[in-house]
């Protein structure tokens, strides 16, 4: 049982249908002892696109994962599965990774934090979907783990107990810096909530607003688009509700999706999310409101590397002035 997790993901999938080894002992083997030391329970492993390769939660032998909010939606992906079941209440957290988005994407369009880590501070070594073979012990490029919660403050204990470094690495230490301001009031604020070149949707930008005046009311010193903006968003993506479900198991090439009515190439939906991993800074969602079709919509805040737990205690310290967290009606 134990070469399982260095087998070719087809002959991963033959195991678990023949009952050789169960999810929740395949995703055990991956883990670090420190995780499971640090008391938590492993219920298994939760649905996705094969390869992590899509922003929806399909597959041939699951399934779509469905939005708890509008059945009819997206749950996001790649990590869909694990948000609705956290979203639901059926666990406490869902633990994966994020190369583009895979936790915040499906956070946000479950009403849920997801937070992507600073780069390398969790090791990812023999990760799917890497795969065995050249790199399977080292981190690919630009992946980070990252984590999916009802409370924002969830994520705290989980990246103590997973940041570090990995078993091949000792000598080495990783420790999380404290967060740099405890009141909301002693934070600083840059604003990057439009584009001319990559307008966002109108429920999105509405968010931002309600974020804006509930940091001002605060006395959160805020600077709206800051001239010194390090990156060019000329092709990013314009963020909007959990779109409808798509028929293809991978959307390799994509297809056309609506933001206020106006078409956009579906893989647009990564660019604003990967601005954080190509910058390897932390980043989490954090639920703001509703739209006007009652789903939820979630903003980004970033920060420097390192500084997760600065981030984190911001998206703690501002849910308490926005909606925040609010269970979907069919599991309150």
């Amino acid at each position: 049982m134990s070469d399982v997790p260095s087998q070719s993901a087809v002959d991963q999938s033959r195991a678990l249908a023949a009952g050789e080894i169960s999810s929740r002992e395949l995703v055990e083997l991956y883990l670090r002892r420190g995780r499971r030391s640090a008391g938590a329970v492993i219920m298994g492993k939760s649905n996705m696109p094969p390869g992590n390769q899509d922003v929806q939660a399909d597959n041939a032998v699951f399934g779509p994962s469905l939005n708890p909010w509008d059945t009819t939606r997206t749950s996001g992906g790649s990590a869909g599965g694990g948000a609705v079941v956290t979203a639901a209440g059926l666990a406490a957290f869902d633990f994966g990774s994020d190369i583009g988005g895979s936790t915040r994407i499906p956070a946000h369009f479950n009403g849920l934090y997801g937070h992507k880590s600073t780069w390398r501070s969790v090791p990812l070594s023999g990760h799917v979907p890497y795969g065995p073979g050249m790199g399977w012990w080292t981190d690919a490029d630009m992946a980070c783990g990252g984590a999916q919660v009802r409370d924002a403050r969830d994520l705290v204990p989980i990246l103590r107990a997973a940041a570090g470094t990995a078993d091949h690495d000792a000598g080495f230490s990783y420790m999380l810096a404290p967060p740099r301001a405890t009141k909301l009031s002693d934070f600083r604020v840059a604003v990057w909530g439009e584009d001319p070149s990559c307008p966002v949707g109108s429920d999105v930008a509405a968010a931002v607003d309600d974020a804006v005046t509930a940091l001002r009311a605060a006395d959160v010193k805020v600077t709206i688009r800051p001239a010194s903006l390090p990156v060019d968003i000329a092709s990013n993506h314009p963020p909007t509700a959990a779109p409808a479900h798509h028929n293809k198991l991978i959307d390799r090439f994509g297809r056309p999706y609506e933001v206020d009515g106006v078409r956009r190439p579906y893989w647009d939906q990564i660019k604003w999310n990967a601005v954080a991993n190509v910058s390897g800074g932390p980043a989490t969602t954090i639920p703001v409101r509703k739209g006007r079709n009652g789903l939820p919509i979630g903003l980004q805040a970033m920060g420097p590397s390192g500084g997760d737990l600065t981030i984190i205690e911001c998206a703690a310290l501002l849910s308490r002035e926005v909606e925040g967290f609010v269970p979907p009606p069919a599991f309150a």
